[in-house]
């Protein structure tokens, strides 16, 4: 194999690494998100996490005005994206349900699957009855 051909194959596997975690990624970040809305449940896991007595347990600091506005445009940006790739990703997964023409049941699946068996099982003997 060349070394161009060495590259080609590297960086395709790469960026399906990447594509993967890149799903992965946002799709336990959207089963996660009722978890998140629950109050103070990042207080209750860092506690958790840490093991803090509760006399101990972590204070929220004292933010500036300037640093609260700042906070507070960068929660509505994020949030916005976020709703945003929500909405994409459920329409990938739901569209194609949805405008699909036919109905699939597990019968015509099934039916198909053995018919794709039994053609490739009959192009095999009609092949292999060319070399005997």
């Amino acid at each position: 194999m060349s070394q161009p051909g060495r590259e080609l194959l590297c960086k395709t596997t790469e960026m399906g690494f990447f594509a993967a975690d890149f799903i992965l990624g946002h799709v336990l970040l959207f089963i996660m998100f009722p978890l998140i809305m629950i109050p103070y449940v990042d207080t209750a896991h860092s506690v958790m996490l840490f093991w803090l007595r509760p006399s101990r347990q972590i204070r929220p600091p004292i933010y500036t005005a300037k640093q609260t506005k700042l906070r507070r445009r960068r929660v509505t940006r994020f949030s916005v994206l976020y709703f945003i790739m929500m909405i994409f990703f459920l329409a990938m997964v739901v569209g194609p349900v949805a405008t699909s023409k036919s109905t699939y049941s597990i019968y015509t699946i099934a039916f198909s699957f053995t018919n794709v068996l039994q053609r490739a099982f009959l192009s095999l003997l009609s092949t292999a009855s060319i070399f005997r």
